[in-house]
């Protein structure tokens, strides 16, 4: 039982260093400038974290969660003179989700009519696999309206988090994401520590003592023995 919690406090230490250097990657990526997404191509979209997104269109509703997450299909236009078609999670307690909740159950309203601009970050492709089946047959809902539009498209399945609004203050905003996780990644780093120093002593601990050598000597002789040698 010893070594399996030796064993446990090793791997606790390991995970929680991953977490804690992600943690500190993450911090890094908030603090970096956002990128126009007006001035890059699409196949640049998914080489950088931060985006600042122009005229982002919502197209549909394709999920929500537990945790009080929306996921929105939206279409963003960037330097090719291409929508980019992709998953935009926004907080349901935000006015603007309020805002889609209105736009997307009012019949006369069309794709395009509602427009917004916001920074986002990209976490990266869509992984979950129940997410990524409601994303697709989103896709497969609205892909006939821009067929017949003749409106170019490109379709990814990029997981991008929204911020904050365009006429917010991003660096404040940033700021603050990246001291969360700048103080997720110390206590982490923090708490691999101890269990490092932890398991290391408990190990010197278990490291069996070595016996006592007895001294090698050669028995005395018996004094009758000597005296018969003469």
């Amino acid at each position: 039982m010893k070594t399996l919690g030796l064993v446990v406090r090793w791997v606790a230490a390991v995970i929680l260093t991953v977490i804690g250097i992600a943690a500190f990657w993450l911090a890094f990526c908030y603090q970096k400038a956002p990128l126009d997404m007006m001035q890059i191509t699409h196949e640049e979209v998914a080489e950088y974290r931060l985006h600042k997104l122009h005229e982002v269109m919502p197209v549909s509703f394709y999920a929500e969660d537990d945790e009080d997450m929306a996921y929105v299909l939206v279409a963003c236009p960037n330097a090719s003179e291409e929508l980019l078609l992709a998953s935009l999670s926004i907080d349901m307690g935000l006015p603007l989700y309020e805002q889609i909740v209105a736009f997307m159950e009012d019949e006369t309203q069309l794709i395009g009519d509602m427009t917004f601009s916001c920074y986002a970050f990209i976490n990266s492709d869509i992984s979950e696999e129940d997410l990524l089946e409601y994303y697709r047959e989103g896709m497969d809902y609205v892909r006939p309206t821009f067929v017949q539009a003749g409106v170019p498209f490109v379709e990814s399945n990029l997981d991008m988090e929204y911020l904050c609004g365009a006429d917010e203050n991003y660096k404040e905003h940033a700021g603050s994401l990246a001291v969360a996780f700048a103080l997720i990644g110390a206590g982490s780093l923090a708490i691999a520590v101890v269990n490092i120093v932890k398991a290391l002593r408990r190990k010197k601990g278990e490291t069996p003592a070595q016996e006592p050598q007895e001294p090698s000597y050669s028995p005395m002789e018996d004094p009758a023995d000597l005296t018969n040698r003469r």
